[in-house]
Order: C-alpha cells, then sequence, then structure tokens
C-alpha cells in the first residue's frame, strides 16, 4: 500500500474519531451556542460530517479495489490479452472508476452543504480561522462548475477523470469542449504573470493552459485577493481539474477538528 494511500486512510479515521467523540460525549455542537438556531445548524453540521465521512469511506474502499483490480490484470495483459478471465475484471475497474468520479462530486456537494450549514450560524462561523473559511469557500468554485444552471451555463461541459499511476490521485476534469479561445488564453496569461511571483517552482514551469488554470484554482491561498476575481472568472468560463481525495480528506479532517477544538463545547440537549 502506497504512503499516500495510508495517509488517505489516517485522515478519514481521524474524522470517524471526531465524529464518535462528539456522540460520546451525548451532544452535537460547538459552543457557545448562544440561539436555538446554532444549535439547529450544530446538529445539521454534524449529520454533514457524517455523511461527508461515509462518501469519503466509500470513495477510498474504491479506490482500493481499483488498485486490486489493476494489480490483477497486469498479469492478462502482456502475456494473455484473450484471457476470458481479463474482461469481466476490465469492466469491474470500469465500474469502479465511474464509482469514484460519482463519490467525488458528492464529496464537493457536501462540501457546499458545510458551508452554508455553518455560516447559518454565527457561533459555527467564528470557531472556523480565516485560512479554513477560505479554503471551503475555494473548493465550492468546483462545485458550482458541476452544478447546472440553464441561465447560467459558460460552456458544454467535457467531464473525464484522469488517475495517478498508483490510482490515489483521482481528478475530475470539467472543461469547455474545443479551445479555449485567444482572448482566454491572452487574459490566463496575465494572470498567471502575476501568481507566478508568489507559486513554488514546481508550479511556476507549467505552460499547459489548462494545467495553468488548475495551479490558479488549487494555490489561490498563496495568491494576492486582487486577482481572485479574475481567477474565478477563467474557471467559470474555462473549467479546472478538482483536488484530489487526499486533499478532500485532509481538508474535511481539519474542518473537523477546528468545529470540535475551535470554541469549547457547551453542553446542549443530544
Amino acid at each position: 500500500m502506497s504512503d499516500r494511500l495510508v495517509e488517505l486512510a489516517n485522515h478519514i479515521s481521524a474524522i470517524d474519531s471526531a465524529l464518535t467523540r462528539w456522540r460520546n460525549k451525548g451532544h452535537w455542537g460547538i459552543a457557545p451556542l448562544v440561539t436555538k438556531k446554532d444549535e439547529v445548524a450544530a446538529r445539521i453540521v454534524a449529520e454533514d460530517l457524517s455523511e461527508t465521512f461515509t462518501l469519503l469511506a466509500t470513495l477510498y474502499r474504491t479506490i482500493v479495489n481499483i488498485r486490486s483490480i489493476s494489480t490483477s490484470t497486469q498479469g492478462y495483459l502482456k502475456p494473455q490479452p484473450d484471457n476470458p478471465d481479463l474482461q469481466p475484471l476490465l469492466w469491474e475497474q470500469q465500474f469502479l472508476t465511474q464509482q469514484a468520479t460519482v463519490l467525488m462530486k458528492a464529496a464537493y456537494e457536501w462540501l457546499y452543504h458545510l458551508q452554508e450549514d455553518i455560516h447559518s450560524s454565527a457561533s459555527m462561523s467564528r470557531a472556523l480561522s480565516p485560512a479554513t473559511s477560505a479554503e471551503l469557500k475555494r473548493l465550492c468554485v468546483f462545485r458550482n462548475l458541476l452544478v447546472t444552471h440553464r441561465h447560467q451555463r459558460q460552456f458544454a461541459a467535457l467531464s473525464a477523470t484522469r488517475m495517478s499511476a498508483d490510482f490515489v490521485d483521482l481528478e475530475l476534469m470539467h472543461v469547455p469542449f474545443g479551445q479555449l479561445g485567444d482572448d482566454f488564453n491572452r487574459e490566463l496569461a496575465k494572470v498567471f504573470a502575476i501568481a507566478v511571483e508568489h507559486l513554488p517552482s514546481e508550479d511556476i514551469i507549467q505552460t499547459v493552459p489548462r494545467e495553468q488554470l488548475a495551479i490558479l484554482y488549487r494555490r489561490r491561498a498563496m495568491l494576492p485577493k486582487s486577482i481572485y476575481g479574475r481567477i474565478d472568472s477563467l474557471i467559470k468560463k474555462g473549467g479546472t481539474f478538482s483536488d484530489t481525495p487526499l486533499t478532500i480528506a485532509k481538508f474535511v479532517n481539519r474542518l473537523a477538528t477546528e468545529l470540535e477544538y475551535g470554541l469549547p463545547h457547551a453542553t446542549s440537549a443530544a
């Protein structure tokens, strides 16, 4: 098992442990829960987190199964490409990849639920650091690409999935069919030129426009706030690649930790 897969499992386990501690305390909440609205929001957020954990745990198992099938098929492909045992395995791998794609999309939708429900309560909003609130907002940028609004649709989307060789880095691609256009590419080049002063060396050498757009999306926290609007406009028009399951699991673990320890708990009815 790869180190990154172990890290993914550890973050998911930590989320489960946080939820278990909340249940064992006999209440779901962040203190001070000043109003009844705060108490209701705390219960809804706890449910959102529990469901997000379920999605991530199922996604982890799906990735493990994809890796297992890949290992099984390696012995068939070169020496015996027509082996009758191979086709069912390839079909199963294709199904599991589609399942992982759906689970990723669902995880983004639940992150949006968490954002809306946390910010429905002033007490819960204060439990999050500004950096965590900003990261949750960033993640929801990709979620908004996945939601169909017939009056706001910017492009006909080409949706696909790409995976790393070890199948741990699974990314959704949601981009327009065809070329992005000269005006778009000029604006992207200008924004990326501003961004390079703040990016790590492995990012600044990237020359492929779609990969540059993914870097702007993922590295948002490193970049000047003055270009956030331009980045959002580019993503809205040009789409981008999603985060990986590991990135999402790390964030949800961090979110659960801040909700649990960001402010002292106050006892509330279960």
